[in-house]
């Protein structure tokens, strides 16, 4: 429980909503879970967060791809640098650097590629592996925001007692913020939203 904010992708924050709900549905759930219990709801309304980040900077990514200037038939024509050419510059810059130690540059830049590689521009994206689509991922998956308030209210209402011990650690903070997934939840209810 101390980990869910080391879950960094819109999948695995997806997953680990779903998984922690479906946990606290159990109707016998393990020692384990009963250990952790004050943890379980913040846990997920950090998972939220980051999820309301995610789709955030997908959507401002979406929108800029949408008013960036289509190319022009000069940028399309543009010649692609083959090896050579990146070979060729290599060594200019060594010859105008006498001073650095042989070999040392190009392990720097070869390290900055590799961060590149990782790193795009959707940096709140999280992992390698979000490239990668599973059925939850589909507009037809499962809604995460449904699926958590429809376990809680489930859980409100068969009982009572582990709603209260789910819910009784939360601040007024986490109360609201609750909240307004209970409101959003139906928002998405509304519009027929599945997984997004």
């Amino acid at each position: 429980m101390n980990d869910t904010d080391c879950f960094l992708g819109l999948h695995d924050r997806k997953m680990c909503i779903i998984g922690l709900s479906v946990l606290m549905e159990l109707p016998s759930r393990p020692p384990a879970v009963e250990a952790v219990v004050a943890q379980i709801v913040p846990s997920i309304l950090l998972l939220f967060l980051g999820l309301k980040h995610v789709y955030a900077s997908r959507v401002l990514a979406k929108q800029d791809a949408l008013t960036r200037a289509p190319p022009t038939e000069e940028e399309e024509n543009e010649e692609i640098p083959s090896d050579e050419d990146e070979a060729n510059e290599s060594k200019q810059k060594m010859q105008e650097q006498p001073s650095a130690p042989v070999g040392q540059e190009e392990e720097e830049d070869e390290d900055d590629d590799d961060d590149d590689d990782y790193w795009d521009e959707d940096g709140l994206e999280g992992t390698p592996l979000e490239e990668y689509s599973t059925t939850l991922d589909y507009d037809n998956g499962e809604d995460e925001y449904q699926f958590f308030t429809t376990a809680l209210l489930k859980i409100q209402s068969n009982d009572a007692v582990w709603y209260q011990s789910l819910t009784a650690p939360l601040s007024d903070d986490q109360k609201k913020q609750l909240q307004e997934i209970y409101s959003l939840a139906q928002q998405r209810r509304s519009a027929g939203v599945k997984g997004q």
